[in-house]
């Protein structure tokens, strides 16, 4: 099913305005070194010359610099929206004892509805490295060896050292990892949705969607094993942060 789109000025405003009214969560998704990054938050204030957007006080890193692209997706009464915008960098709030820093974002040009459930992917940036194999359906002799940065019931994220060989979006591969929920190696087929050569330190970053996701059957194990995962690594930061951690579902 096509995507719908929020292009009218109006509509979109009403949209982001009762957001920020109701603080709701935002999920903002900006570029890293090994891969998107997800950046759970909330949306402050819209004002006239963009969204303000709190950026979390437990992330050591700065907002997105002023002109970088970036994705924010949310919910609003059950409907999955997504926008694209450039970033107009860090701004802090003028009230007294108020001392947060929040990212404005451009208003967007247009407002995507999705009209299928997301999942984002959870970030494994400082948790113990979860070694990764890849293994083409079709050739064994095309195989990569990494780490996962990111990973949700949908798919996962990796950076193979060294990219042996050019991988293609729309390949398949038999990928398998360890969780340390489980007890054993969890496999499944997966095809690759996107991947970057990164000439200057020789590392291939892919993402790939799992192929099993509409069976049931072949899925719900797998899924009940991610999602204990990143619950353990929620409660884990709650802990040592003190903080909420979101993860959109």
């Amino acid at each position: 099913m096509e995507p719908l789109y929020l292009t009218e000025r109006r509509a979109q405003n009403m949209l982001l305005a009762d957001a920020c009214r109701r603080r709701q969560r935002a999920r903002v998704i900006v570029p890293g070194t090994d891969g998107p990054v997800t950046v759970n938050t909330r949306f402050d204030a819209l004002e006239l010359d963009g969204v303000l957007i709190e950026w979390p006080s437990y992330r050591s890193d700065e907002p997105p610099a002023y002109g970088e692209l970036i994705e924010v997706q949310l919910t609003n009464d059950g409907e999955h929206y997504a926008f694209r915008a450039s970033s107009r960098g860090a701004v802090f709030k003028p009230t007294p004892g108020d001392d947060r820093c929040l990212l404005c974002v451009e208003p967007p040009v247009r407002i995507q509805r999705r009209t299928t459930r997301m999942k984002l992917r959870y970030s494994l940036a400082g948790r113990r490295p979860i070694p990764v194999h890849f293994a083409h359906t079709c050739d064994s002799a095309r195989v990569l060896v990494g780490r996962l940065t990111n990973i949700s019931v949908v798919g996962v994220g990796a950076v193979i050292p060294g990219g042996p060989f050019r991988v293609l979006p729309g390949e398949l591969y038999r990928v398998s990892f360890q969780l340390p929920v489980s007890d054993g190696p969890l496999e499944m087929v997966a095809r690759i949705a996107h991947a970057n050569h990164i000439s200057d330190d020789m590392r291939l970053v892919v993402g790939a969607s799992f192929c099993s996701v509409d069976d049931e059957t072949l899925r719900m194990p797998q899924c009940q094993l991610i999602e204990q995962y990143i619950c353990t690594c929620r409660r884990a930061g709650r802990g040592r942060n003190s903080r909420p951690r979101m993860h959109g579902e």
